[in-house]
């Protein structure tokens, strides 16, 4: 089990319960002074969209992509502590896109939140909550908003 400072990764969509993982992190990485870097993962799969995704959705999915991650680094440094990385990725699951991300990083904690109902249960029984903590090749840590 790998022990502070370590690589910290946070998983991102851009929502308030996300924004308070991000923030725990920062503290958790001041405190430590371990490097912090964001994930966000779209899904690509034909299944959950109803169809193929077009070169224009993914165009377009990139931008937003890109432009969430300034945001959230943005916030980090008014935090106070700087993003070292952001990754945008595209798969089939977001869930092996983050864990995929953790595992090329050797980032030992990946921070992921609650989510929107601030239930722990009701984020990790989720399809994609559950799956990114069974999935993730190091430690994670659930932050309720």
């Amino acid at each position: 089990m790998p022990f502070l400072p370590t690589t910290v990764l946070v998983a991102t969509d851009g929502s308030e319960s996300s924004r308070a993982a991000l923030l725990a992190a920062v503290d958790l990485c001041r405190a430590t002074s371990s490097p912090l870097h964001l994930v966000h993962a779209k899904s690509t799969s034909p299944t959950l969209r109803g169809r193929p995704m077009t070169p224009g959705q993914r165009t377009a999915t990139e931008d937003e992509g890109e432009q969430l991650l300034k945001r959230e680094a943005e916030a980090a440094a008014d935090a106070g502590w700087e993003v070292e990385g952001t990754h945008l990725r595209h798969g089939d699951s977001a869930d092996r896109v983050i864990g995929q991300v953790q595992a090329e990083l050797g980032a030992g904690l990946l921070v992921v939140a609650a989510g929107r109902s601030g239930s722990v249960a009701g984020r990790l029984l989720r399809p994609t909550g559950a799956g990114t903590v069974r999935r993730a090749p190091g430690s994670v840590l659930v932050v309720r908003a």
